[in-house]
Order: C-alpha cells, then sequence, then structure tokens
C-alpha cells in the first residue's frame, strides 16, 4: 500500500502553505520546502515522504506530540478537511476516548490494510474525537483492543460529523435501492455517504432479500442487511413448522405461537376444527405477506381456497385492550451472527391499536377495523368514517408506564416477551445458519434486523405473532404509509433506530481501489474456514457439553484460540457500540436456554461462559483479550497452521516435508499420493524399518536426540520423559477386557495394538495445539519410539510361548501400515463428521471386516468423549503425571 494516508484528498498548495511543522516529517516536508522543494507536485512530496519514514514512537512521544500539535493550532481548514499536518504518524492503535486506564494503549499500531492506512495522529485524534471546541462529532469510533480498525459513526439528521478527505468520501458509497428507508438515507448523509447506483462500487446493501447465488458475489468490504436463508424466520409457514418441531421437543415452553394450519396441505384439519366449536374462528393471512395484506378473520371454508397458499392461526379472542381497543406490539430485534446467536432488542418500539373497541360478537368479525391492529389498514378508518380522528399510537415508553400506573410490573412483562423473542430465534437459526454456510465465505458481511409483532392477551401472556425480515416495510418512505404520514412519533423511533443499527453493523473504512484484493481482514471472525486447532477444540468441547449433559466447564475459556479472541473482541466492540439496543441474549442468566438448540455449538458455548463469568466486572475479561491483542494473537491461526501443518489432511498434496515432518526418520515419502488409501498403499510398497534391530535403533535414537528443534535442555527432558509415560499409559492403564466387549473386538494381540494405536492418537490429538511444533513433534516421536521398543518386546514373548516368529518383514509391514493409516485415518474424521469417523473406525479397527454398527458408534462415542475429557485437564498435569485412569464412557455400558 502506498505510503500516504487514506485521509489524503487531492493535497494542493493551499494545504501545504496552510499545514503547520508540528512532526518530525513535517520538518522534513519544510527543510525541503526551504531547498526550493516546495512547487514539487504532491506525488514527488510522498516519495519524498517514504524515503524519511518515522520511526515507530513511544507512547509518551505520542502525548507529547498531541500536546504541541494542540499548542501551535493543528485544526482543520474551514471546510473541515484533514490538512496535509495530519498526515504525519503511524496510526493510534486505541482511540482517546479508551475506556481503559493503561496509557499505554495511546500507542502506534498497525491496522490491517481493511482500516485502509489509518496512519496519524492528528488526523486519527480528529476522527476520533471530533472538532475541539465545536459541535462537530467524530467520524469514526475507536476499539477497545489493539490492532482493530476503528469503525465508522453514524447519526441522525441534522448532526455535524467530522469530514474526511474527498479521498475517503470517494469511497463511501451505499446501493441504491428503491426500498432504502428516508431516515436511513439521512443517517448515511450525516457520515458523508453518497447513494450510488447498484452497478457502481458500494460498501452498503439495504433492501430486498438477496438470491442465494447472489450472497457468493459479495466481498468482504461490504455489509448486507440479511442472511442468506433468512426465510426461515421471516415466513410464518417456516417460523411455525421450526416452532412446532420445538413443541414436539419441549412441549408447552414453547407455546409462543397461536396453533397455525398451513394450506392448502392441512385445509382438512382446520375445518375438523372449526365445526368443532360454532365459536371458534382463525385469522387468516398470506405466509410472506407485510403490511396487513391479504388478512381476514373468518370461520368461512369458501375462503380457504383449494390451491392458494394460505396460513391460518387460532384467533385469540381474549386479547388484552386499552380503553376497550385491541393493541398489539410492533418490536425490532437485531441479529449481527448466527455463530454465536446473538440477539439485541431496541429499547423503543411501537404500540399500535385498533380504530374500534373489541367485542367478542361473532357478527362483528368480518370489521377490520376493530379485530386487526396493522397501521396500514387502521389509518383509513377516519377517512371510511369509521373513526373520527386518527388511530393513535404509543411508544413502547408510554406502554410500560401505563402497565405501572395500573400496578402491573413491566418488567416482568418485558422479560416474559424477550424469553419469547429468544425462543422463536433458537427454533430458527440452525437452517438459516446452514443456509449461510453453503453461500458466504465471510461470515462477518451479514447481518439482520427484524420486525416483530407481539400480543398480549388478558393473562399478560406475549403471544408471537410472525415479523417480517427487516425494518424495510416500516421504514421505507416511498411505499410504506406508515411513514408517508411522517408523524413525529414514528420518526422519533425509527430515525434513531435506523442509525443505531449501522451503528451495530461495524463498518470500516473501505481499502483503497489498488488494495481490494490484498486487504488483511485477519481480525475478523467467521473470515472462511476454520484452522485445524478451532476444529479440534470445537469438536471436543461440544461432546464435553453433550457428554456432560449441558453443564458447562468454565476450563472453556482457559485456553482462548485465536478464532475465539477474534470473536470475544468482536463482541465487546459490539456493545460498546449498542446505543438503545439492549443484549438479550446470551446473558449471565440464558444459560438454561442452551438446550432448546437444535445442536450444540461451541461458539454459544463460548459466549455464554464469557458472559456468566463478566457479570461480575467486565473490565477484567476486556484487558484479558487486550493482553492477548498485544501479543498479536488475533493474527496468530496463520502462524500456527505454519508451524503446525496439517499433516494428517488427505485432501492435499501429501509431500516429502509433511511426510517426514509426521513420520520423522522412519520412512519417505511417496510421490504425490491422493487420499488415505493411496498413501497407505504407497507406505506399504516401501520397506519398512526392520524392528526390531540394535543398530537402527541406536541410528534412530543418535538421529531423534541430535536433531537440532532449538528446545531448551530441560525441556527436551521432560518431553523424552513424558512420552515414554504416556505411552505405556496408553497401553496399559485402560480396560482392555471392557474395551473389547464394548467393541465387539477379540481377545487378540492385533486388538490391544489398534486399541493402543486410538488411544496414542487421541493423547497426541489433544496436545497437538498446545504444545509448539518442534515439543509436540519430539513427543510423537518419543511416543511411537516407545510404542516399537514396547511392541518389540512383546512380540519376543509372544513368539517364544507360541513357538513362532512374529517380526517378519510381512508382519513388521503390516503393523507400520496400520499405524500410519489409523493416524491417517482418524485425524480426517475426527475433524468431518461422525459418518466419516465411523467409517475411519471401520476400515482402522475392524479391517473393513463385518462389525455391528452399534459397535462402531460405540467406537465413535467413545473417541469422541475421550478427546473432550482430555481437552479439559491441564497441559501440565499430563506431562507430568501422564493418563493414570481412562475416563470412564457410561454409553459403553453393555448390560
Amino acid at each position: 500500500m502506498s505510503d500516504s494516508s487514506i485521509f489524503h484528498g487531492s493535497l494542493g498548495s493551499s494545504d501545504v502553505e496552510n499545514s503547520a511543522s508540528v512532526s518530525s516529517e513535517d520538518s522534513l516536508l519544510e527543510d525541503a520546502s526551504s531547498r526550493g522543494d516546495r512547487r514539487r507536485d504532491v506525488a514527488s512530496a510522498v516519495r519524498f515522504r517514504r524515503r524519511h519514514r518515522p520511526r515507530r514512537l513511544s507512547a509518551a512521544e505520542v502525548a507529547a506530540i498531541n500536546e504541541a500539535a494542540a499548542a501551535a493550532g493543528d485544526t482543520a481548514d474551514d471546510t473541515g478537511m484533514c490538512g496535509l499536518t495530519e498526515l504525519v504518524h503511524a496510526c493510534l492503535a486505541k482511540s482517546s476516548s479508551s475506556t481503559s486506564n493503561d496509557e499505554n494503549h495511546m500507542v502506534y499500531g498497525t491496522f490491517p490494510i481493511i482500516a485502509g492506512s489509518l496512519c496519524n495522529a492528528s488526523a486519527m485524534s480528529r476522527l476520533l474525537a471530533g472538532t475541539a471546541n465545536s459541535s462537530t462529532q467524530p467520524f469514526l469510533r475507536g476499539s477497545l483492543f489493539t490492532g482493530v480498525p476503528p469503525t465508522i459513526r453514524f447519526y441522525t439528521k441534522g448532526t455535524k460529523v467530522t469530514k474526511p478527505t474527498r479521498k475517503i468520501t470517494s469511497r463511501l458509497t451505499w446501493c441504491h435501492n428503491s426500498l432504502l428507508p428516508i431516515v436511513m438515507r439521512q443517517t448515511l448523509a450525516a457520515s458523508h455517504f453518497t447513494v450510488v447506483d447498484e452497478t457502481l462500487f458500494h460498501i452498503g446493501y439495504w433492501g430486498r432479500h438477496l438470491k442465494s447465488s447472489q450472497y457468493k458475489t459479495l466481498k468482504p468490504y461490504q455489509k448486507v442487511n440479511h442472511f442468506p436463508g433468512a426465510f426461515h424466520i421471516g415466513r410464518k409457514d417456516r417460523l411455525w413448522m421450526h416452532i412446532l418441531n420445538q413443541q414436539k421437543r419441549f412441549g408447552e415452553e414453547f407455546d409462543i405461537m397461536p396453533f397455525t394450519y398451513l394450506l392448502p396441505d392441512e385445509r382438512d384439519n382446520l375445518v375438523n376444527y372449526l365445526e368443532e366449536d360454532a365459536n371458534r374462528h382463525v385469522i387468516l393471512k398470506p405466509p410472506a405477506s407485510a403490511r396487513g395484506t391479504g388478512i381476514q378473520v373468518t370461520r368461512k371454508q369458501k375462503d380457504f381456497a383449494p390451491t392458494a397458499q394460505l396460513v391460518a392461526q387460532h384467533y385469540i379472542d381474549r386479547p388484552l385492550t386499552i380503553n376497550n381497543a385491541k393493541f398489539d406490539l410492533r418490536l425490532y430485534a437485531y441479529v449481527p451472527t448466527l455463530e454465536p446467536l446473538r440477539v439485541y432488542l431496541y429499547d423503543q418500539g411501537l404500540v399500535r391499536f385498533a380504530s374500534l373497541p373489541y367485542s367478542k360478537c361473532l357478527s362483528t368479525l368480518s370489521n377490520k377495523y376493530m379485530h386487526l391492529t396493522n397501521y396500514s389498514i387502521n389509518k383509513k378508518a377516519e377517512e371510511d368514517g369509521v373513526a373520527d380522528q386518527p388511530v393513535p399510537k404509543w411508544t413502547l415508553t408510554h406502554l410500560w408506564q401505563y402497565f405501572e400506573n395500573r400496578g402491573e410490573k413491566s418488567e416482568v412483562i418485558r422479560e416474559k416477551i424477550e424469553n419469547t423473542i429468544i425462543k422463536a430465534f433458537i427454533a430458527c437459526e440452525k437452517p438459516v445458519r446452514e443456509h449461510m454456510a453453503r453461500y458466504v465465505q465471510h461470515g462477518f458481511i451479514c447481518h439482520e434486523l427484524f420486525g416483530i409483532d407481539i400480543l398480549l392477551d388478558e393473562d399478560l401472556k406475549p403471544w408471537l405473532f410472525g415479523g417480517e425480515y427487516d425494518i424495510i416495510s416500516i421504514m421505507k418512505v416511498n411505499i410504506s404509509p406508515s411513514l408517508h404520514s411522517g408523524t413525529p412519533l414514528d420518526i422519533s423511533v425509527k430515525a434513531p433506530l435506523a442509525k443505531d443499527v449501522l451503528n451495530m453493523a461495524g463498518i470500516y473504512v473501505p481499502p483503497e481501489a489498488d488494495d481490494m484484493d490484498t486487504a488483511d481482514y485477519s481480525t475478523r471472525p467467521r473470515n472462511g474456514p476454520k484452522g485445524r486447532e478451532q476444529i479440534i477444540k470445537e469438536a471436543s468441547w461440544v461432546e464435553a457439553y453433550r457428554d456432560e449433559l449441558g453443564e458447562l466447564n468454565p476450563k472453556i475459556l482457559k485456553r482462548l484460540t485465536a478464532e475465539d479472541t477474534r470473536m470475544l473482541v468482536e463482541f465487546e466492540d459490539e456493545l460498546k457500540r449498542c446505543g438503545d439496543f439492549k443484549l438479550i441474549f446470551p446473558t449471565a442468566h440464558t444459560q438454561p436456554m442452551l438446550r432448546y438448540f437444535a445442536e450444540p455449538l461451541y461458539a454459544n458455548l463460548l459466549l455464554q461462559q464469557w458472559q456468566i463469568e463478566q457479570e461480575p466486572d467486565r473490565e477484567v475479561g476486556i484487558s484479558r483479550l487486550e493482553r492477548l491483542c498485544r501479543q498479536g494473537h488475533l493474527r496468530q491461526q496463520i502462524e500456527i497452521e505454519e508451524k503446525n501443518p496439517s499433516f494428517f489432511d488427505a485432501t492435499t498434496t501429501f509431500d516429502a516435508e509433511k511426510r517426514s515432518t509426521f513420520c520423522g526418520f522412519y520412512s519417505q515419502a511417496p510421490p504425490e499420493p491422493k487420499n488415505v488409501e493411496e498413501i497407505t498403499q504407497a507406505l506399504l510398497r516401501e520397506p519398512p524399518s526392520r524392528l526390531p534391530g540394535a543398530i537402527i535403533r541406536l541410528a534412530n535414537g543418535l538421529k531423534f536426540r541430535m536433531q537440532k528443534d532449538g528446545l531448551d535442555p530441560g525441556f527436551k527432558s521432560l518431553l523424552d520423559k513424558s512420552s515414554a509415560q504416556l505411552y505405556h499409559h496408553c497401553a496399559d492403564n485402560y480396560d482392555f477386557p471392557k474395551l473389547c466387549e464394548a467393541f465387539g473386538l477379540p481377545d487378540y494381540m492385533s486388538s490391544w495394538y489398534k486399541l493402543t494405536l486410538m488411544h496414542i492418537w487421541m493423547a497426541l490429538m489433544s496436545l497437538h495445539n498446545r504444545l509448539e511444533g518442534q515439543a509436540y513433534l519430539r513427543l510423537q516421536r518419543g511416543m511411537l519410539s516407545s510404542m516399537w521398543l514396547d511392541v518389540d518386546s512383546r512380540l519376543a514373548i509372544i513368539g517364544q510361548e507360541e513357538n513362532q516368529v512374529l517380526t517378519s518383514q510381512s508382519d513388521m509391514k503390516k503393523m507400520h501400515g496400520l499405524h500410519l493409516q489409523t493416524f491417517f485415518e482418524y485425524d480426517e474424521g475426527f475433524l468431518k463428521d461422525d459418518k466419516t469417523l465411523a467409517g475411519a473406525v471401520w476400515r482402522c479397527l475392524y479391517m473393513q471386516r463385518e462389525a455391528d454398527p452399534i459397535h462402531i458408534l460405540r467406537v465413535v462415542h467413545y473417541l469422541r468423549a475421550t478427546v473432550a475429557w482430555l481437552e479439559t485437564r491441564e497441559t501440565s498435569e499430563i506431562l507430568a503425571q501422564g493418563i493414570s485412569e481412562w475416563k470412564q464412557v457410561p454409553a459403553l455400558e453393555t448390560s
């Protein structure tokens, strides 16, 4: 990237003349000017500055420079643009408004290129803090954490915001859409965004739901206001299907939506329901409609067209009324991500009333102004002559005050409503998340705002009536009649809502055109495929959660991976930007709701435990994350993958370097095999090490011990002792007879060997991501050396007892190939799914012979449960004490 800042606009001579010399780089420019260099054009000045790049400054020097800048009157020009003197130093890793008390937070760091080289103290201070002694608001919001780029701030109409240069504003573009609400346009304009045609470069989109294939074309610097597959929540029929599934699992706990019939498939069931009682009626709706379109209350069969796709809900005939009028609530829920699921509820909302007093009389069922609360319908009541004044609207604040005046505790009602909304999202998250995984590479580009309709009955029980994909149908001026009327109450709720949604989205300044393809997004979570370390930890802790019957283990936070850190950093910054949104899931008190998920998700478990631990003092957790960020932990995933290559990955070329990494000195790599079977066959064709053999053992031992690995000698000694101890614990400390019975294996030497290999693999799997690469390889090689020596001894004893020689080349070739295949297969299966792992078990443990599927499933469960259990043990404990007793897995009981 060019050394010039993204705050550079078209710098002319006036910028140079008006600049104040307050830094070493400005001094250099002034010296150049005195020699006649003032006449250089901008490109020459930039090249000159590149040759005189300033060194990295300390925190004390930063403070001194800021004071000098203030003393020198280093302010923006009349237009609010940043001048040349502000374009001097490396970017701030922290904003001056950071909540941390650590003075070292004010340091110069390196933002990713995605931040666009936000690279000078004065400009960053201005854009992060606004203009001093004026009402101008800051353009950027700094992160709580070092190395994380700032996000763009958004404001309501009329707010004066510090303006960056034309070079930045030219990239602040938003996609034009006929459904882009006017309050959203005004919020974007306040932060210097321009609405452009969809064919031009843009970083934001707010409009109709995209086709699934369109999500594949989105770039990581863009933000779109939908999740692919969000129709599972937004369509009333899909929403009911998912809630019905939850009712089958949890009964009345998910009695949150009136019973619904999906027409025409369930027309007969609906007719039977209505014929059982003459007082019964249903509310009929199109499954994907909005603003009251096509809604009616009826019990007439002629209204149920045989081919029309409709939903028919049991009508709640005991609604709570205010001033005898029926009402409902329009609430706004924001979901920034599905992995982990986070749900925010906006503090304000609308209370919408029917125009006429409510009556249970059957003759009034056709009166839409009495039984329907949609504002799009009731605003016409005065025009139709059924009301003498416009239909009223309340804010939620007004409603809560009304309940308090009646002696009702509004907090209790709000808690019920929040629980209903959380359950609805939990019921639908899995299909949306799976749909998203197929079409979105960068999970951080999607977010969604949902409009949710809630009806309270006379018992103050909240009922979910569905909602819409987002606020488009409520907020859009060109189409939505509710905003077209321009009521002050609507604007007072929706304008701040639009501002808070954009702030929650966490939009970065986009990279320059030349850096689009090389921009660094390594601080963002959910950025492409997960690494090996993350996959292993997630699989282990999910299995541990299942094994503990839904109990969280605090040790899940003991060792944070790079992806864990990125996720928690994003979450803490998000909380800082939430405005009038309230986080309702997860909180420190929502752990019981984890059991409602269709399947446990590691990210949900981690964030839930994080919330529990942060309740007493959030600053403790923030300080921990800040220490990790300063250590470069956000970007360590790539380094880890380079240090510990996935040498068990059968889908990649198994080159000589990876082969030697895994097998050490035992054999050489075949030429570019493609898969596990080909790898195994190629290895079997190679002559194995002729064990036992004193000369080979001595040579291998010397090579092993003399290999330069940069490890501390004391640590090497510990690893050598641990490797021998761990091997013998893997070979002798599990209940061999019990496992043979549970897995349907014969009590043979070969069964012991295969089970021992399985336990060695589990021990190494649990330690792979905890040890530095060379330390892990030394431990691995030590365990394998111990295994071959032990096998040599056991075979010698068996050979004498059976009067046989079992150390022939054929026997050793099979055993050598089996141990390699076992490691390859188990690793591939464990990192994928149970089906793949079961196939690996069948090939490695049962040698592709006929086996009972129940036995194979027991092995799969045993593998996952044991690795999960090992993951909860401390590394130092495993290395020092070994595994004196293996975990007893209840599922292996055969009685």
